[in-house]
């Protein structure tokens, strides 16, 4: 139970979800789900059984958080020294790297996880608690410089090689097969794939070629910007190596729909002409959609009625004559029996109204002037 880690090897699925011990501490299911999200392509399978056996370890209480740790950094820190002696195989690729100090950078990221540890355990004070946050702050500040001074780093590089016509490509087979042997399995032993060049299977490396790419390169159809960077081969040679990374105009181009797929925009319309417009009209409205155009249409209609009412009235205003009332009232001095602005037959609003018109209108042929 416990001690699953330790067995003849693990696979990704057993590193993400078997094992008693995944739930025995919060380091030991921080490791394991991060082990086991990882693809299996970069991270060897007997590195990930021994960061297991170390969880299996911590659960069964055969070691500390603190060793476990300590052992982890140990590792990263032998594989970090390998790096530092090759950097300059990477130089022609990623720019001057310049000198990393293991002894300067590593200080405060052990103490701020031994903080973290002592934090997790709840034996940590208040100095522990403002030393870590100090640390946090000086090791944000050093990241952000590191990173605007690498960027001024690779500006510097590309304009150096768009000058000099970048290096030769000897070795860029050495830092492909430095990073294999790395972070990428093989046959080879514990380190991978050496720098022999033989390989059981092939492997996709980091600087791969793209013949079509390198095609256009070589004759001039990129530009440079935004499509990564090209290594000459150096001298009269075209150029041999380019970015396998597609410019972001390339990915769109590729992902772009055909121009047929448009159906109902307006560039379909366009295509079509007056035919794409009529055949959109004639389609018949159902349901809602019905109901609000039959809805659109009455106010339409209504809205016209009373504009025309209200430009009757106005020119009867500006005439001196009397206004028409939409016939629903007898307010006027013609007591006739259609109204003389629209035409409609008039009718009493009620019998109120047609004494009213009797008595003091002398009814429907009188003036009706009181």
């Amino acid at each position: 139970g416990g001690r699953g880690g330790c067995g003849g090897g693990s696979s990704s699925s057993d590193s993400g979800g078997g094992g008693r011990f995944m739930s025995a501490t919060p380091l030991g299911i921080a490791l394991v789900e991060g082990l086991g999200s990882v693809d299996s392509a970069l991270v060897r399978p007997e590195l990930r059984s021994g960061m297991e056996a170390m969880v299996a370890m911590v659960a069964s209480g055969e070691a500390q958080k603190g060793a476990v740790v300590s052992q982890g950094l140990r590792t990263f820190r032998s594989k970090l020294e390998r790096l530092k002696r090759h950097l300059h195989l990477l130089e022609p690729h990623w720019g001057e790297l310049g000198a990393l100090s293991l002894n300067t950078a590593g200080e405060g990221e052990d103490e701020l996880i031994q903080l973290e540890l002592l934090a997790q355990a709840g034996r940590q004070s208040a100095a522990d608690w403002k030393r870590a946050r100090d640390i946090e702050a000086r090791l944000e500040v050093q990241a952000d410089v590191a990173d605007a001074t690498e960027r001024d780093r690779r500006y510097k590089d590309r304009r150096e090689q768009a000058a000099a016509g970048g290096n030769g490509d000897g070795d860029g087979d050495e830092a492909q097969q430095l990073l294999r042997a790395l972070f990428a399995p093989g046959k080879d032993g514990e380190n991978g794939a050496t720098g022999d060049g033989e390989e059981g299977e092939p492997q996709p490396g980091l600087f791969a070629v793209d013949p079509a790419m390198a095609a256009r390169a070589a004759k001039g159809q990129r530009s440079g910007r935004g499509r990564g960077r090209s290594v000459r081969a150096g001298g009269h040679g075209p150029v041999e190596r380019s970015s396998a990374v597609p410019s972001l105009t390339e990915w769109l181009a590729e992902r772009a729909p055909p121009p047929h797929t448009q159906r109902h925009g307006r560039a379909g319309e366009e295509e079509s002409g007056d035919e794409g417009r009529g055949a959109s009209v004639s389609r018949p409205l159902r349901g809602k959609a019905r109901a609000r155009a039959l809805e659109a249409e009455s106010d339409a209609v209504a809205a016209a009625e009373r504009g025309r009412l209200l430009r009757d009235r106005e020119e009867a205003r500006r005439a001196g004559s009397w206004a028409c009332s939409a016939c629903t009232y007898v307010d006027n001095a013609a007591g006739t029996l259609s109204c003389e602005m629209c035409g409609r037959p008039r009718a009493a609003a009620s019998a109120a109204d047609d004494l009213k018109r009797m008595l003091f209108g002398g009814g429907f042929g009188g003036s009706g002037d009181v």
